[in-house]
């Protein structure tokens, strides 16, 4: 099971910040399903699986939704949502679950094609150059360990990747049934400096980018904290008609990995040029005889 790291991080080191429903998974909608899932997100999905009534719970979700709308408080009253549908929670249930059932819906996902697979190249990529990755997610901070566990189990992350993930969520506390954080909106921002230990200005400079689907409500926080390049809002049936605030830019995990890829191959000729200007110049200044 994926266990936060002991690896240390220390201020030098860059940082992504990650959301996953939507962003890391496809929105309903985006490809044909087989998987029989009427929706590809996890808090919902997640809370329907052990919550004592299903139809009571969806019919809580809808009117929610449907106040949203015309919510002052939409901060509030995400997290009042979520503190409801745990109180309809089966008796006794653990983070373990949660980890658990999150880990065998996301082995569904994989095989059904829900995991944007070119999304998991570029996250181990930026893994393994060293690169922080912080995932944070709208829904439980336990399930996101589950989605961890899953791409591993997987093959489509490594575990020494993995050491460099932290994991930002929706903080529970199960024995008393109680939501501690909210991670939605601003609130994501609380969240990343628990993650990190430290307050986002001691940070902020080394985030290199932030990659979500939801600029305008969940995503806002995070987002608002990305560099101009590096504000990544990947494209979904379900915003891609939606007009962007300035300075962010709808993209697709397949520019991205191209952009990666010619960055990695002008790295890789500046190297060489410089290596062939090194030798050229070593072997002009050996003394003829």
């Amino acid at each position: 099971m994926f266990r936060k790291s002991s690896a240390q991080i220390n201020l030098a080191m860059k940082i992504d910040i990650w959301d996953i429903d939507g962003t890391m998974t496809y929105v309903h909608g985006d490809i044909t399903d087989t998987s029989g899932y009427n929706t590809y997100a996890f808090w919902p999905l997640i809370s329907k699986h052990f919550t004592k009534d299903a139809i009571q719970l969806q019919q809580m979700i809808d009117a929610w939704e449907a106040s949203m709308k015309t919510e002052p408080d939409p901060t509030g009253s995400s997290h009042a949502m979520m503190q409801k549908s745990i109180e309809t929670f089966k008796e006794n249930i653990t983070s373990q679950d949660v980890s658990s059932y999150a880990k065998e819906l996301t082995l569904q996902f994989i095989k059904h094609g829900v995991i944007r697979n070119e999304a998991i190249q570029h996250f181990e990529a930026r893994l393994s150059q060293g690169v922080v990755c912080i995932l944070s997610t709208g829904s439980y901070e336990d399930g996101a360990r589950g989605f961890v566990d899953a791409l591993i189990e997987n093959g489509m992350l490594s575990k020494k990747s993995a050491e460099l993930i932290r994991l930002s969520g929706a903080v529970v506390d199960w024995e008393k049934r109680i939501l501690l954080h909210a991670n939605v909106r601003e609130r994501k921002l609380t969240g990343i400096e628990k993650v990190m230990g430290r307050n986002i200005s001691l940070f902020k400079g080394n985030i290199e980018n932030v990659y979500a689907d939801d600029p305008w409500v969940n995503d806002q926080g995070i987002i608002s904290i990305a560099p101009p390049s590096g504000a990544h809002v990947i494209t979904t049936v379900k915003n891609k008609d939606k007009q962007l605030p300035s300075d962010y830019r709808f993209t697709t995990w397949s520019s991205i990995l191209n952009a990666a890829r010619k960055e990695i191959r002008k790295i890789r000729n500046e190297c060489c040029s410089e290596n062939r200007y090194l030798t050229n110049r070593h072997i002009f200044s050996v003394p003829r005889s």
